[in-house]
């Protein structure tokens, strides 16, 4: 089993002045806020890949039986709210940014193409797959929500992104800090046959 985890709290911006303006730099990685919850986040020994933004980086508890791998494949995926979208963003900021990003995701306008986004999950996963210990993922909502859907669809939302639809409701919280979720080797290496 491949254990995915969602990084720990850090500053989303809710308290800034300026919601539309925090918002777009921290999804277009302009800023990078540091973890609310520094050294929190325990994982099972192993291997951990981790995203090389601050706030996930400073989240873990590290272990000294524990592999530590940093790594771009875990970065979360960059893109901007169109400014016609900030009063909807400052009345509905979690919302507007899901829906947003699915909007995105399904045009291939993200801030980068959906081609490399899934290049880039491939590449992680075919690595894990040759790991001979416990493997943990830690890394950010979009992004863990396109690694899901990618090995629960077994690759079928290359062609058809409209099943992102299916891994991500506007009105839902994606993951909340801290959770965890469980993927089997048998479900990954079916996707990327």
């Amino acid at each position: 089993m491949i254990t995915f985890t969602k990084i720990l709290n850090y500053n989303t911006g809710k308290k800034d002045k300026d919601v539309f303006r925090y918002v777009n730099s921290l999804l277009s990685h302009k800023i990078d806020p540091h973890s609310l919850k520094p050294k929190r986040l325990k994982l099972p020994q192993g291997l951990v890949y981790y995203s090389p933004l601050k706030r996930s980086k400073e989240c873990l508890l590290k272990n000294k039986n524990t592999k530590y791998k940093l790594t771009k494949e875990l970065k979360e995926v960059k893109f901007s709210i169109p400014v016609q979208k900030r009063s909807g963003l400052i009345k509905k900021t979690s919302y507007t940014v899901r829906e947003e990003f699915i909007k995105q995701f399904i045009a291939d306008t993200l801030l980068e193409s959906r081609k490399k986004i899934f290049t880039d999950i491939q590449n992680l996963l075919n690595k894990i797959i040759l790991e001979k210990k416990p493997v943990s993922l830690v890394s950010h909502s979009f992004r863990l929500k396109l690694y899901e859907s990618f090995i629960k669809t077994r690759g079928k939302i290359l062609k058809n992104p409209q099943l992102i639809k299916k891994f991500i409701n506007p009105n839902k919280r994606t993951y909340d800090f801290g959770e965890k979720f469980k993927i089997s080797l048998k479900e990954i290496k079916e996707s990327i046959k």
